[in-house]
């Protein structure tokens, strides 16, 4: 799958240079020449964005003058469109000023275990060229190595979307697995999607057995209520969020009770008695958490 980046630029030989050095690291590159057009066009660009650069002097219109606050103005729109894209932007001085703009609690972006992750913005002059190359690079090999990770498909119904598997490689990465098979469920709230997952490492041991929930970012299950109150072993409790590089999309990733979970809704249309058997437990179970 290629990488898409997009770039905000009006300087003819700046989008050369820069278009080149992209296309190197294996990026599909959209171009704009002005802010309106990259605020018309960003809509319509495949998702997810891997990167954006920026010149910070930009025009408002084709035929308007050049200004810095339109780059800056830009800058605070495209973060909140695309919510975990790195960022480059590009001036003709770094000051302490605009450092402190564009670096201001814009924090990282996590892309997989032992705390890796990018600086959500990287500011650089335009005669950087070398660090601008590093960085691209850096960027390029975390969304690359995330994208190495095998999607095995256990039954497959249909195809996933894009987002939806990077964020299964996302959790995959998280257990430091080299594969992840996903079987899709039912039952996910406001018609997000649900998958009972497996990771495996490269000798294709398993490492995990986990329920991921994909979630668009705005709203996570809290992690007290029932699986607060129950023993690890009687329920399937929330033990990680994955984010990162995955167009604001969010996993909230579950530990498995069991091999072969059973839906109850399922239970109690085949066998009621016994669904009814189960629940009573979990009820004693949870009065006597309750009690201590």
């Amino acid at each position: 799958m290629p990488k898409i980046a997009l770039l905000v630029e009006d300087d003819v030989d700046q989008v050369h240079f820069t278009t080149q050095v992209l296309r190197e690291a294996g990026f599909e590159t959209s171009v704009f020449e002005d802010a309106s057009s990259a605020i018309a066009g960003v809509a319509d660009l495949p998702r997810p964005v891997d990167l954006v650069v920026l010149d910070r002097r930009l025009p408002r219109m084709r035929t308007a003058e050049p200004a810095d606050e339109v780059g800056d103005q830009l800058l605070d729109l495209l973060l909140k469109e695309l919510p975990d894209t790195p960022f480059v932007i590009f001036t003709g001085y770094t000051g302490v000023k605009h450092l402190q703009f564009a670096m201001r609690e814009r924090g990282v972006i996590a892309t997989g275990p032992n705390e890796r992750s990018l600086d959500r913005v990287c500011a650089l002059e335009k005669d950087e060229s070398v660090e601008f190359q590093e960085y691209i690079v850096k960027v390029a090999s975390e969304i690359d190595r995330i994208g190495n990770i095998e999607i095995l498909e256990a039954c497959p119904s249909r195809e996933l979307p894009i987002v939806s598997r990077r964020l299964l490689k996302r959790v995959a990465s998280h257990f430091g697995g080299v594969s992840i098979v996903p079987l899709e469920m039912t039952g996910g709230l406001a018609g997000m999607p649900v998958w009972r997952c497996s990771v495996y490492n490269a000798a294709g041991g398993l490492l995990a057995n986990v329920v991921v929930k994909q979630s668009d970012g705005t709203k996570l299950a809290p992690m007290g209520g029932l699986h607060a109150l129950l023993p690890a072993t009687f329920i399937a409790a929330p033990v990680a969020v994955v984010a990162g590089l995955c167009d604001g999309r969010k996993a909230q990733v579950m530990q498995l009770a069991s091999g072969d979970p059973v839906s109850l809704m399922t239970l109690l249309e085949r066998d009621a008695p016994r669904a009814g058997e189960l629940l009573a437990k979990i009820a004693e179970v949870m009065e006597e958490s309750l009690t201590g």
